[in-house]
């Protein structure tokens, strides 16, 4: 009867086990999916011509177009494709395909993640310089720049990211 019971248990164990090595592939596969060696000097200048053409642009859920409007992580989406770079679309997943970057090691052109509600990552921008980036955060208003120094901003920051 013991044994019967160590085998179920085995089973369980198994399984659990090879649900997180899966789970870890799978961050690391789209990480690897994302990530390009292209991004040099010319990409950052044309992605921050296209992210200071975005402010002002009205926020619409799930938005990734200018004529009609951007969320966060539309916004990003966009601005990526228009300068011939690939990336997920959702804040989440855009957190997971890039590489990590301290607050203080941001440069031009990588993305800074937030998380503004729950556990996980909620909320990305993009890093302009000068401690300030643009982001589509709310119904009613439009993609603007912000300072990561604001309170509700410095307070919700998690890391940066760069896509190499």
């Amino acid at each position: 009867m013991k044994l019967v019971n160590l085998l179920r248990y085995r089973r369980y164990f198994m399984l659990i086990a090879s649900l997180v090595v899966a789970s870890l592939s799978v961050a690391d596969a789209v990480a690897a999916d994302y990530q390009r060696p292209l991004f040099t000097q010319k990409h950052i200048r044309l992605l921050l011509q296209e992210v200071y053409t975005s402010v002002g642009v009205p926020y619409i859920p799930s938005g990734t177009n200018p004529e009609i409007g951007f969320d966060c992580s539309g916004l990003v989406y966009y601005a990526m494709q228009q300068i011939g770079m690939r990336v997920p679309r959702n804040s989440h997943a855009q957190y997971l395909a890039s590489r990590p970057v301290s607050k203080h090691e941001l440069q031009a052109g990588d993305l800074v993640f937030f998380r503004t509600r729950g556990r996980g990552v909620s909320h990305v921008g993009i890093y302009i310089g000068n401690n300030r980036f643009v982001h589509a955060f709310s119904s009613g208003k439009p993609a603007t720049i912000t300072s990561l120094s604001a309170s509700y901003w410095s307070a919700r920051f998690v890391r940066g990211g760069r896509f190499v």
